[in-house]
């Protein structure tokens, strides 16, 4: 029944949202080195540059992120899965437009307009839950009670 209510993308935001951590959920070191592991796949996926392994750029660079992120309410509600999958989104052209940053030092701007875009597809999901769950929930129906002269 859902596969009529949400299509697949919105199917995998919704399941997203609900079987991942939170980034805020994760510890300082745990955010850490998820971000590494993210940055090095968006790195693969988009043609952003990350600074050399080992270097203090990539300290800083990687710092600077974590900065950007942890000091959005928005983006630390956000689950491990669900930043990976807007990444994904925004190369495959589900997001409200596609963000480019091919040859491109990785930064905030970038990851911060492809969060955006993934959190307005997703709160337009969220708007239409009420009615999602309308149609998915059974109407209860009382019988209608019949009313008499002698009532």
């Amino acid at each position: 029944m859902t596969s009529r209510l949400l299509n697949e993308v919105e199917l995998q935001i919704i399941t997203n949202e609900l079987n991942t951590k939170t980034i805020g959920s994760l510890s300082a070191d745990d955010r850490y080195n998820y971000q590494i592991d993210l940055y090095s796949e968006i790195k693969l996926l988009t043609g952003a540059i990350l600074h050399p392994v080992g270097s203090r750029d990539l300290d800083m660079q990687l710092r600077v992120l974590d900065i950007f992120i942890t000091t959005s309410p928005r983006y630390m509600r956000l689950t491990t899965a669900e930043m990976r999958h807007a990444f994904y989104l925004n190369n495959q052209g589900e997001l409200d437009q596609i963000y480019k940053h091919y040859n491109m030092p990785l930064n905030g701007e970038f990851i911060g307009q492809v969060l955006s875009a993934y959190l307005k597809k997703k709160a337009g999901i969220h708007a239409r839950m009420p009615e999602i769950m309308d149609m998915i929930k059974p109407k209860l129906e009382l019988p209608a009670a019949r009313i008499t002269e002698r009532d």
